[in-house]
């Protein structure tokens, strides 16, 4: 309490100096101080004491704690920098944390301008290691992201955290405090609105900030943000030819455009492999598959894991398998009520005699693909959560599965019915009824246009709501506060603390709908780019904005998410390769009978061309990705080099030693050489 009374003597400013000059680096533990219970409050309060303890003795951090404001929660601050860097890389190298070697330890100049290796640390080797130098000028081979990693694990070792911040009611929530002087940085240079123009990133601070997987999924965007604007460009220029080209002249040119998306969006993938391969050897993530612990909310009997020789949660695999079950039947019901829905919609909109209906079912059907997705996206996390998948990445995996094939459904759906469906359903009419072709309504690609364009106009304004709701949010918790301090009895000052306002924002809730959001637009920019070539045009225009809001939103609106490793972009690298393959299916269905390139001809002719063209841009799909290396060659020779690196100055392996190996390797497969004469002999079993 000494330490409550001495900070509640100072200014906010004053405390500001202090964070950053004896709080290099801190975590908030912040939890329930007071409930009103004399006897839960002495249960919390011994809790603490021993919470505190662990974290001390067990981990070698030391914690600073305060009252909040209203003396209704407390703020733990545990120091993982400075003078305690010892204590965190006896972590390290237990828990063979990998940190990235010196870069002037390979000899050859033509290296000397390539990242250098990553490898576990180990102590004895403390030398071998790249040194930061930190703002008060000391060395350090540790980074501040590596620092919160480790500051973590390390009272993971001990303390199930997790736990104690979703289930107990000990704790509230953790997380890493923001370095102010840092986030200013990024601020000016990548979290401002004003930049929305510009496609630049500074990947490396990303990621040197925010950890691999944000800087991953932000180096992903920007790729998929620049090798749109060539089908931008392309796209508006088919657009501007529709008012000067004669009809026929411009669904060939539609055709052409199918043929280059097709082509194009092979061509993304595999260079953006390339791209995240080079970032994996660069980051030293090539290899960071690890033995994940159970989620904090994973259920189960307490039973002794074998490989970690720990106890550990259990759970029957065959009751989750009939839980799995039960949830694709719940989805196989929404996704028929969306259909249903959908049907409804389409069928008031195109055989409507009544123009505003007609309007308000094409408003409804958007209105109706945001709202569906909204709630089966709560429904599918409970039922996610009802599995009990036992680590993160197969409680990720599994959500990631149900939400994409549904928003898959959802958002596609109508699309299909207006290309596919509803052009079968009105054909004797659009045949024989002069009246009903009048109306416009057998002009398919026209209404598949309109259709397109409502979706990419609610999307730009939900958009808006996405930047807005967290500044609502926020602004609404600090009035409730302000409310409730005006009745308090124990407020001990007026102002907040850093670390308290940071509590004050919405927690960061990963990439997953970042990822999610992106994918469904690269279905409408491959799979229907014929029915709409404005399409690519405006997913670039609204990727540019996408960009500077989602940098927005963590530079000012969220708090600072743990760093977490990435190789890669995981499970949406194969959701976009088979959203890219269904784009060829479909353009060349749009081509063919939707916009009746080949009118006249019989159906089975159409289907004959259907499958010789579909089968020619597969191949030529399946040349580029077989054209295309999934890494660099300078990217592979570097990774070579890294391990050539790792076994001469990591492990003290010459080439004096390696060719002693392999002289003995040859003797050895002298020795045991077999002549095809020796198995002449020899009976086949």
């Amino acid at each position: 309490e000494m330490l409550f009374d001495l900070f509640n003597k100072k200014s906010s400013e004053d405390f500001a100096t202090d964070c950053k000059t004896k709080f290099p680096n801190v975590y908030a533990l912040y939890h329930a101080a007071d409930d009103g219970d004399a006897l839960q409050t002495e249960l919390i309060d011994l809790a603490r004491k021993s919470f505190l303890e662990i974290i001390y003795k067990r981990c070698g951090l030391v914690t600073y704690s305060y009252y909040s404001r209203d003396k209704d929660e407390v703020l733990v601050k545990v120091m993982g920098g400075g003078d305690h860097d010892h204590n965190l890389l006896v972590f390290a190298e237990q828990f063979k944390y990998n940190l990235q070697l010196k870069a002037d330890l390979d000899p050859r100049p033509e290296w000397a301008d390539k990242p250098a290796a990553w490898v576990a640390f180990d102590d004895d080797k403390k030398d071998l290691f790249c040194h930061h130098t930190e703002e008060d000028g000391r060395q350090s081979p540790l980074r501040q992201k590596d620092r919160i990693k480790l500051t973590l694990d390390s009272i993971k070792e001990f303390i199930d955290i997790d736990f104690l911040a979703k289930k107990s009611g000990f704790a509230k929530e953790y997380y890493p405090l923001h370095d102010q002087q840092k986030l200013r940085d990024l601020r000016e240079k990548w979290g401002r609105l004003g930049l929305w123009c510009s496609l630049y990133q500074p990947i490396e601070e990303i990621k040197n900030y925010f950890g691999e997987k944000v800087a991953m999924y932000f180096a992903w965007l920007g790729h998929y943000t620049t090798w749109l604007l060539v089908p931008a460009l392309i796209g508006f220029a088919i657009l501007i030819a529709k008012f000067f080209v004669p009809h026929d002249i411009y669904v060939l040119i539609g055709a052409c455009f199918a043929g280059i998306m097709a082509l194009w969006s092979s061509i993304f993938h595999e260079f953006w492999k390339r791209k995240e391969s080079t970032f994996a050897v660069n980051w030293g993530t090539t290899n960071c598959e690890e033995v994940e612990p159970p989620r904090p909310d994973f259920q189960g009997e307490r039973q002794e894991n074998p490989v970690t020789e720990r106890f550990e949660r259990y759970y029957d695999p065959k009751k989750r398998s009939v839980k799995l079950i039960v949830s694709l039947l719940g989805a196989a019901v929404v996704v028929g009520l969306v259909i249903l829905s959908v049907m409804i919609l389409m069928n008031l909109k195109y055989n409507s005699d009544d123009p505003s209906a007609k309007f308000w079912a094409g408003i409804l059907n958007s209105v109706q693909i945001k709202v569906f997705n909204v709630l089966y996206g709560i429904a599918a996390a409970k039922l996610n959560d009802w599995e009990n998948h036992r680590t993160e990445t197969e409680y990720e995996d599994n959500l990631v599965l149900k939400i994409f094939l549904f928003q898959f459904i959802n958002s596609y759906i109508s699309f299909f019915y207006i290309a596919f469906v509803n052009p079968i359903n009105v054909a004797d009419k659009c045949e024989n009824d002069k009246a009903y072709i009048a109306t416009g309504a057998c002009k398919f690609m026209d209404q598949l246009e309109i259709q397109l364009a409502t979706v990419f106009i609610i999307n730009v304004a939900m958009n808006s709501v996405e930047l807005g709701l967290p500044f609502f949010m926020t602004w609404l918790e600090k009035k409730k506060e302000e409310a409730a301090l005006k009745d308090a009895k124990n407020v001990t000052r007026t102002f907040l603390f850093p670390s308290e306002e940071q509590s004050k924002l919405a927690g960061y809730e990963g990439t997953m709908g970042d990822y999610l959001e992106m994918a469904i637009q690269f279905g409408y920019v491959t799979m229907f780019c014929v029915g709409f070539p404005l399409v690519p045009t405006l997913a670039f225009l609204n990727n540019m904005l996408e960009i500077r809001i989602d940098a927005f939103k963590l530079c000012n609106l969220q708090q600072r998410p743990v760093p977490a490793l990435a190789k890669d972009i995981g499970t949406w690298g194969g959701i976009i390769g088979v959203v890219a393959t269904i784009a060829v299916i479909s353009n060349i269905g749009l081509v063919l009978f939707t916009a009746n390139l080949m009118e006249g001809s019989s159906i089975g002719t159409k289907l004959a061309v259907f499958i010789v063209l579909e089968h020619i841009v597969f191949i030529l799909k399946a040349i580029i990705a077989e054209g295309i290396a999934d890494e660099p060659e300078e990217t592979s020779d570097l990774h070579a080099r890294h391990e050539i690196i790792i076994k001469r100055e990591y492990y003290g392996f010459s080439e004096e030693n390696e060719a002693q190996l392999n002289q003995k390797l040859e003797k050895i497969e002298a020795d045991y050489h077999v002549d095809d004469d020796d198995l002449k002999d020899c009976k086949p079993l």
